[in-house]
């Protein structure tokens, strides 16, 4: 109406919260009306639902959309990973160290107390700021900005309130004494100690009470400033695998070249000695000598191997390294019965020179299979024994007139256990010698040219005279009696 003045309205928070309380929808007022007044002391009335279409419904659920929305704007930067992996290390670090402070009692800083903060009493006609903590995680806030505030749009903020460091946990309490223990004597005091003694405790606990930072704030920074020395790559090690496998063939081939020499010296130092045992030898013998080829050769390298001297009273043992199937008796191919050379064996048999008296002279040792054959051959071979033997036993020279000889005929060799006699009948006679029997051819002289006689039934000897006969009887002996 014309005339009047216009009306004025208002609208405050106070006002609109009691109409969302009372289910209402908040809307301008004239001036004049009479707000409803809060009464602070009386017990809130439980809210009526609100209408589908309110927007923020009630205050503590838009203050958590807030700060919802603040911790999906603010991502977590890389100092705030890596401290939330090391933070229990950090910790611990940090607990030893206050410890070791503590157990060597230097005197550290005291952090200045902060005052309580003020108790802030909402009212309705000047609602408070809402004081949100940033999230754990958000460490790119700045250290001197802690907090923010929040406020609704259109009204006055209030200024916030500082808000103090979380205190040093506090050392714990030492236990009680027992009720009936005497009491502890008084502890000297530890001598001061100068001012100029700086720690890291120290250090530390000024640092937190200057800037009123976090000890996380301070680790973090002090972990940013150190300097990042850049580490090298190490070098590519080189395989070694080319080089061990060359080396292990180059053993394999040394130990391969070392066996086969090892090998050719066994052959070669135990090929003589095989050859060595392959002559057989019923008697010790002292020396060995070979001989080669059959008949007329054969017998002339006996007579040289008879030749060449040797030690009184030795023994030379003659054979020959190809015939290994039959004796050198054999292989002289005499004119003799077939029923004497059929039962010769080699495996026991043996020719050799023997020397008794300063005499050398060959001399057999047969290995029988028959005494009653090979008898009875020696008998039938004795008409021309002494000619197919002449070779080995010739002819004694001729000896001195028949008086000197019947002198000296007891003091030859040949005229042992004989009688002394002028003129004898030449041929084969039977004699003792060496305690066996044996068939002796002697000259007209009465001097012994050739003796054969068995040593035993399998064991034939054909020597030069009866020293001789004796000499190889004996050694037959001794290799018998040492063999069993």
């Amino acid at each position: 109406m014309q005339g009047e003045a216009p009306q004025k309205y208002i609208r405050t928070y106070a006002r609109d919260m009691a109409t969302v309380q009372k289910g209402g929808t908040p809307d301008l007022v004239p001036l004049g009306s009479a707000a409803p007044a809060l009464d602070a002391t009386a017990a809130p009335r439980p809210a009526a639902p609100p209408p589908a279409a309110a927007v923020v419904t009630t205050y503590d659920k838009g203050l958590q959309e807030a700060a919802g929305r603040l911790q999906e704007q603010v991502a977590k930067s890389p100092a705030a990973v890596s401290w939330e992996k090391n933070a229990a290390e950090r910790g611990a670090v940090l607990a030893r160290l206050e410890e070791k402070a503590r157990a060597q009692q230097y005197p550290t800083s005291p952090v200045p107390a902060q005052a309580p903060a003020p108790h802030v009493e909402i009212h309705a006609a000047t609602p408070p700021a809402v004081l949100v903590a940033p999230p754990a995680g958000a460490l790119s806030v700045p250290a001197y900005a802690p907090t923010f505030t929040l406020g609704i749009p259109g009204e006055p903020v209030p200024e916030s309130q500082p808000v103090p460091p979380a205190p040093l946990a506090p050392s714990p309490p030492p236990a009680a004494a027992p009720v009936f223990a005497p009491p502890a004597p008084p502890r000297e005091a530890p001598p001061p100690v100068p001012d100029t003694l700086h720690t890291y405790a120290t250090d530390f606990s000024e640092r937190v009470g200057e800037s009123n930072a976090s000890r996380a704030a301070i680790l973090a920074a002090e972990a940013d400033a150190r300097p990042v020395t850049p580490v090298a790559a190490p070098a590519p090690r080189r395989s070694r695998g080319g080089a061990r496998a060359a080396i292990s063939i180059a053993l394999v081939l040394v130990g391969v070249a070392l066996v086969y020499v090892a090998y050719a010296r066994f052959v070669a130092n135990t090929g003589p000695v095989t050859l060595a045992l392959a002559p057989s030898a019923p008697i010790f013998v002292d020396e060995r000598e070979t001989v080669s080829g059959s008949g007329a050769a054969l017998v002339q390298a006996i007579e040289q191997a008879n030749g060449r001297p040797l030690a009184d009273g030795s023994i030379r043992l003659l054979y020959n390294p190809a015939a290994t199937s039959t004796s050198v008796f054999n292989e002289l191919g005499l004119a003799a019965p077939d029923v004497l050379l059929r039962n010769i064996s080699a495996a026991g048999s043996m020719a050799g020179i023997v020397s008794e008296n300063g005499e050398q002279s060959p001399f057999f040792i047969l290995s029988v299979s028959s005494y009653g054959d090979t008898f009875a051959g020696m008998l039938a071979w004795e008409p021309s024994m002494v000619n197919a033997l002449g070779a080995f036993y010739p002819p004694r020279v001729a000896a001195a007139p028949a008086a000197a000889t019947t002198t000296a005929a007891s003091s030859t060799p040949g005229a042992l256990n004989t009688p002394a006699l002028s003129a004898v009948e030449q041929g084969f006679s039977d004699e003792v010698v060496a305690n066996h029997d044996a068939r002796v051819y002697r000259d007209s002289e009465n001097r012994t040219i050739l003796i054969y006689g068995y040593w035993d039934q399998q064991t034939l000897v054909i020597t030069r005279d009866e020293a001789t006969f004796g000499a190889i009887l004996s050694r037959l002996a001794n290799s018998r009696s040492t063999s069993s």
